[in-house]
């Protein structure tokens, strides 16, 4: 089953979404590859929100994410964040429960 986590950036990481999108999710698609790490989105909020940056990631499992973010790997891609955000994310696990039956 597959396991989506939400990062969010607080305001006061001052994300570069540039390097994010074009840097370090690439990064992760490589370390985890693209079996492990299946899609992903980015948003931006306005000025007044209290975060800058979400990002959703699906991974092919809980497994595959945790084996992925371990390791010499997982220090890699934790090492990166420093290049593009001033403050660590937080990271929360989603647990599908329900959706809409239109669209």
């Amino acid at each position: 089953m597959t396991f989506t986590i939400t990062v969010l950036y607080p305001r006061e990481a001052e994300v570069d979404v540039d390097y994010y999108i074009n840097g370090h999710i690439p990064l992760a698609e490589r370390l985890a590859g693209k079996n492990v790490l299946l899609s992903w989105e980015v948003f931006t909020f306005p000025a007044d929100a209290p975060y800058c940056v979400q990002a959703n990631m699906t991974w092919s499992s809980a497994e595959a994410q945790a084996a992925a973010v371990s390791g010499e790997d997982g220090k890699v891609m934790v090492d990166d964040i420093k290049k593009f955000a001033k403050v660590p994310p937080i990271v929360m696990t989603q647990q599908f429960v329900a959706k809409s039956s239109s669209g």
